[in-house]
């Protein structure tokens, strides 16, 4: 035995085994305390590393179950409202049959009848209209619409369609091909002049009082006012005789977002140009005061030179030459149209003063059609004259120059042409407005895509979308006739039914224009609704809910050629009043169909997918949460008996580090002897 001062091993060796009885005792106290076996990676690696992947997956489920749960939610407000809408389709059928009954139905009993089924049409619009779940609707065909193809996405927002205005209705899983012929640019409608001056260049900072504009001096600023009117409304402006060119372009940029109208100035060529914010053929004028000292009437961003006050004309004839006053103006021959729907009819002048409506009565003569509009000539600036011997009618601003004049007329024609009176537009199949604004506005041409599309009959359709400028800043396409036929009723799709949506991929810089390539851009209808019902990445169930608007519905009757294309048109017809019930009751026999179909099908996604999907998520998760258990969860019992172990050992362990810390006691003993 030998015994040294400096160096104990036997004390060392015990204070060893107390530290490693102390951690196994923490250990074990933190297992027993907080009930878990693992609390940091290094308990045990491999099990925490399954365990964690475990807890992602059974957050996963917990969440999809709540996603099905909601779902199931969603499909029962949907079917209880197409519940609603089939009870009352049932109910129209019901008063259909009744009407049928010709032999005993007097014409206030018919109409009777025609005003329950009115309100019926009504209710069913009004249902799928204020359905929704949240703020999402569920019975507007929302739920089914057109998925773009990748490669489409760059160049197009959207291929969508409206089912109220498809009586041929569409396939599913059709594919839309919008088709550009050939590259296309979309520019903006402007107004330019070239101004000059002294020094050359012009800085933006010169005042405009005594520039030159196009060859005219503009000598008379001082406190005249230009009407800057854009595809938003309209902005008047006042100049002083200090005004500069960029006084100007800031007060026009001042107001874009009200008019959508702005301005910029290039100092090198002296152009100053202002143009529609919108794309293709939007509203554009510049209204100016004369800004002259002589009687030219020029104003600033104005090249009429002239003094001829803006007007539109048409010619009259009739049965008689010359055609005098008093002849009325039903069945008179128009720039080779005949007015032969004239009664009743309004026609909306505006000029530089205002804006008045006006009514023709039946009977009425050329004569009391001018007298009506210089009757409020005060209140609008239009005067009109007629002249027998050459039967020219004619509408004139009473304000020199280029002063705002319009003229919306109701369609006058039987024939649908959309020709109305003082309209000198005989090629659109609308109501056209003739429009005389200022002469220095070069409008852009509206574009135009074809688009291909399958019906439910399997019969391929095409028809041509035509640039709207006044729909998605003129980034819109939609089709302005229906078809196949030229006129109404049409079987296949009636106007604005398409639209097609181009990204606007410029920088929105001035006088941007925006470049679309040639090709085909596709977009597949499908449903774009998808519920979650699993942990993992596409694990989804389709929720497809058709348009339940009564314009949508009674489409697979094909009853478009016969008036009845959709439930709505039983109103708008007034099917049973004018002897149509039996084709109503055959249209809402396919109404009822197909709301009924729609109905089981959302049945079985509820019942098949969504329920199902929520009793095999409960069990996933209790199975996983078993798992996790045995991986992470203390066993009491062991646990109990390790810790029994550990703190017996620390006990021991302690009280050997005592005793050996007493051994070297033994060496002073020795020293005193």
């Amino acid at each position: 035995m030998s015994l040294r001062i400096n160096y104990n091993l036997a004390s060392l060796l015990a204070h060893q085994s107390l530290r490693g009885a102390d951690r196994s005792l923490s250990a074990s106290i933190a297992r027993l305390s907080s009930g878990e076996r693992i609390q940091r990676a290094g308990d045990d690696p491999a099990s925490m590393v399954l365990s964690q992947k475990l807890r992602h997956h059974l957050a996963g489920i917990d969440q999809a179950t709540k996603n099905s749960e909601e779902g199931v939610t969603m499909v029962q407000t949907a079917e209880g409202a197409m519940d609603e809408v089939s009870q009352l389709l049932i109910r129209m059928r019901t008063l259909a049959v009744q009407a049928a009954n010709a032999g005993v139905q007097d014409p206030a009993s018919l109409q009777a009848l025609q005003n329950d089924l009115d309100a019926a049409v009504a209710s069913i619009t009004r249902t799928a209209t204020n359905t929704s779940f949240g703020s999402l609707p569920l019975l507007q065909g929302s739920l089914a619409n057109n998925t773009m193809a990748t490669t489409s996405r760059t160049t197009v927002n959207a291929i969508s369609h409206d089912m109220t205005l498809l009586p041929g209705g569409i396939q599913n899983n059709s594919t839309l091909t919008s088709t550009v012929a050939a590259p296309m640019t979309l520019d903006h409608s402007s107004a330019n002049v070239t101004l000059t001056g002294l020094v050359s260049p012009l800085p933006g900072t010169t005042p405009l009082l005594g520039l030159d504009q196009n060859g005219t001096v503009l000598d008379n600023i001082a406190g005249k006012t230009m009407t800057f009117t854009g595809p938003l409304g309209s902005r008047t402006i006042t100049l002083n005789a200090s005004t500069t060119i960029n006084d100007v372009v800031s007060q026009v940029n001042a107001f874009t977002n009200q008019t959508g109208v702005r301005a910029a100035y290039d100092a090198n060529t002296g152009g100053l140009t202002v143009e529609s914010t919108w794309y293709g053929n939007s509203t554009l004028s510049v209204v100016s005061d004369d800004m002259t000292a002589g009687v030219s009437t020029v104003g600033l961003l104005d090249s009429n030179t002239t003094v001829a006050n803006t007007s539109a004309n048409v010619t009259l004839t009739g049965l008689v030459s010359p055609l005098p006053g008093t002849t009325p103006l039903e069945n008179l021959d128009q720039n080779g149209t005949t007015l032969d729907a004239v009664t009743g009819k309004t026609m909306t002048l505006t000029g530089p003063l205002g804006t008045n409506t006006i009514t023709l009565a039946a009977g009425a003569t050329i004569n009391d059609l001018v007298t009506q509009i210089n009757a409020v000539t005060t209140q609008n600036g239009l005067s009109a004259t007629y002249d027998a011997n050459t039967g020219a009618l004619a509408v004139v601003s009473t304000m020199p120059g280029n002063s705002t004049f319009s003229i919306a007329s109701d369609d006058m024609t039987v024939a649908l042409s959309g020709v109305g009176l003082l309209d000198s537009d005989t090629t659109s199949a609308t109501n056209a407005t003739v429009t005389r604004a200022n002469t220095l506005v070069t409008p852009t041409t509206n574009q135009t895509v074809q688009l291909d599309y399958v019906d439910a009959n399997g019969t391929t359709r095409s028809l041509t979308l035509t640039q709207n400028p006044a729909s998605g800043n003129g980034l819109t396409f939609t089709n302005r006739a229906g078809g196949p036929e030229l006129v109404p009723p049409y079987t296949a799709f009636a106007p604005n039914a398409f639209s097609v949506s181009f990204v606007d991929t410029s920088n929105g810089t001035f006088a941007s224009t925006i470049a679309v390539g040639a090709g085909n851009y596709t977009a597949t209808r499908l449903s774009t609704t998808f519920i979650q019902t699993g942990a993992q990445a596409n694990q989804t169930t389709i929720l497809d809910i058709p348009d339940m608007r009564a314009g949508a519905l009674g489409h697979t009757a094909n009853m478009a050629a016969t008036g009845l294309a959709s439930v709505l048109d039983l109103t708008t017809t007034n099917a049973l009043t004018s002897g149509n019930a039996t084709n109503a009751i055959l249209l809402l026999d396919a109404a009822i169909q197909e709301v009924t179909e729609a109905r089981g099908r959302a049945g079985a996604i509820q019942a098949n997918a969504l329920e199902s999907s929520m009793s095999n998520l409960r069990v996933s998760f209790e199975n996983l949460t078993t798992a996790d258990s045995r991986l992470r969860d203390t066993d009491f019992a062991a646990e109990s008996a390790a810790y029994a172990k550990y703190n017996i050992i620390y006990q021991s362990a302690t009280a050997m580090l005592a005793q050996a810390n007493q051994i070297p006691q033994t060496l002073m003993q020795m020293l005193r002897q």
